[in-house]
């Protein structure tokens, strides 16, 4: 009986453990930064096929996505295919980097709902 009952006591502490480990992860994961959540990027004079090429790219790659683009104002965001985590900087910047100039990219700080007005302001 006893054993019986260490038995059940040590599988609630490593369910419990587990619990509070996949929590604390997934707490980590949605308290990462926004800027860190996407990047936002100014491409002077962007055409729609540099965003397509660029955005197959990021597909190929398979970690990230473009999530908004404004080909008008020139402005791409990207974030995690998954939705979650951090994206990574450099694999973007590199596919960016195949299809258009340095100098004509830009990263920017602003939120998305900005990087929406800018644009609806250009149309």
């Amino acid at each position: 009986m006893n054993e019986d009952l260490d038995n059940m006591l040590n599988l609630r502490s490593s369910t419990l453990l587990l619990l509070l480990v996949w929590n604390g992860a997934a707490i980590l994961r949605a308290q990462a930064p926004a800027s860190d959540r996407f990047l936002a990027v100014h491409i002077n004079a962007l055409t729609g096929t540099e965003r397509d090429a660029i955005s197959v790219d990021l597909q190929q790659e398979g970690v990230s996505r473009i999530t908004y683009a404004c080909v008008p104002a020139g402005i791409l965001v990207i974030a995690p295919l998954d939705g979650t985590g951090t994206v990574q900087r450099t694999s973007a910047l590199a596919a960016i980097d195949r299809h258009v100039a340095a100098s004509r990219v830009a990263e920017r700080s602003d939120d998305p709902a900005s990087l929406e007005a800018q644009c609806a302001a250009i149309r």
